[in-house]
């Protein structure tokens, strides 16, 4: 698990009714984020 607690808890058939998140991200896997955002790594500087 990241560092979010919603990280891939969310249910993957209302993930397919709203397949990209408010960020234009993919949400079509085996485990979505729950929210309305898909988690996303950021490189350390």
């Amino acid at each position: 698990m990241g560092i979010s607690a919603a990280e891939r808890i969310g249910n993957s058939a209302t993930a397919n009714l709203v397949p990209i998140d408010a960020n234009g991200t993919n949400r079509n896997t085996n485990a979505p984020d729950a929210g309305a955002y898909e988690s996303v790594a950021f490189p350390e500087e």
